[in-house]
């Protein structure tokens, strides 16, 4: 193995995303976040760690394996065998959709104030990880992801979750559901199918009146479970299917009756219309994100 076959896509800082995106000095934006009542001083410090993290990183690296997340395509990582993402869990999930073949490995860039449930690794630890990848010491997971067809068209696979329903959840969410020979009109805050990664995130929050302890599935386990959040019962509307599995060779099908902007997204970054009329198909993917694994590296959970 060489350094070259890796590529690593950093994240910027929440305060250099700002600085972009309002043009501002730094005396700007930190009487912005003052105005505003960002404590200015977590900021500023996360900031401080996700830089050294970058800088231990560019320690062992070439500037031309550094790929930022504007310039990030498939293209870019189709030939590539290891492809690192160094910020946090929803930085891996972005990075992710553009990875095929290659394998992942998440890099914390801040431990302090990320939760590291899909980065397992800190920067302080590359030169460990560069040995035991140089001696094939490691395991390769395939954590499962999700296929979805909306209207016949496949839409990009999701490595956590897809919602479906209205795109502001004031609206209510109508929709049929099929699962086999179980078949539901319902209306609710929207629909979401997870894996195993996501199982940990938004449909941990939104599962407890249904599962007080949570509902968590290992990553690598070949199954999604579907959620009806915060479904409407009334004495014309009485749903009996709020939960349930999609295992490998079945599909879930979803006809929308949404009235205002109906919504399919992928991990909340990529978003299709849902409107009334349209369908979607949810299954297993066939083609799972193969994530490194090296145990006595690893910090995350």
């Amino acid at each position: 193995m060489k350094t070259s076959d890796i590529v690593i896509v950093p994240k910027i800082s929440k305060y250099e995303f700002d600085i972009r995106t309002y043009g501002a000095t730094h005396e700007e934006i930190v009487a912005k976040y003052r105005r505003e009542g960002v404590d200015v001083e977590v900021v500023l410090e996360s900031h401080k760690r996700q830089k050294e993290s970058l800088g231990r990183m560019r320690g062992y690296f070439g500037d031309n394996q550094f790929i930022s997340r504007e310039k990030l395509g498939k293209d870019i990582v189709r030939n590539t065998r290891f492809v690192v993402a160094l910020g946090g869990d929803n930085h891996f999930q972005y990075v992710s959709h553009f990875v095929d073949s290659a394998l992942m490995i998440g890099i914390n860039s801040d431990p302090t104030t990320s939760e590291g449930a899909l980065t397992y690794y800190r920067a302080a630890d590359i030169e460990a990880i560069l040995t035991r990848l140089e001696n094939g010491d490691f395991n390769v997971e395939e954590w499962t992801r999700l296929e979805a067809r909306v209207n016949g068209n496949l839409v990009a696979l999701a490595m956590c979750e897809y919602f479906l329903g209205e795109a502001q959840r004031k609206n209510m969410s109508r929709n049929i559901i099929k699962l086999g020979d179980v078949k539901e009109e319902q209306k609710c805050s929207g629909l979401l199918v997870t894996t195993g990664a996501g199982s940990t995130g938004w449909y941990d929050s939104e599962c407890k009146y249904l599962y007080p302890k949570g509902n968590r599935f290992p990553k690598t386990e070949k199954i999604a479970r579907f959620l009806v959040t915060a479904p409407y019962t009334g004495k014309l509307n009485r749903p009996t299917v709020l939960e349930g599995a999609i295992r490998e060779g079945e599909e879930l099908t979803i006809h929308s009756l949404n009235d205002s902007n109906g919504v399919v997204t992928s991990d909340s970054l990529e978003e299709y219309e849902f409107g009334r009329g349209v369908h979607a198909v949810i299954k297993v993917s066939d083609n799972p994100l193969k994530v490194v694994r090296i145990h006595g590296c690893e910090h995350g959970r």
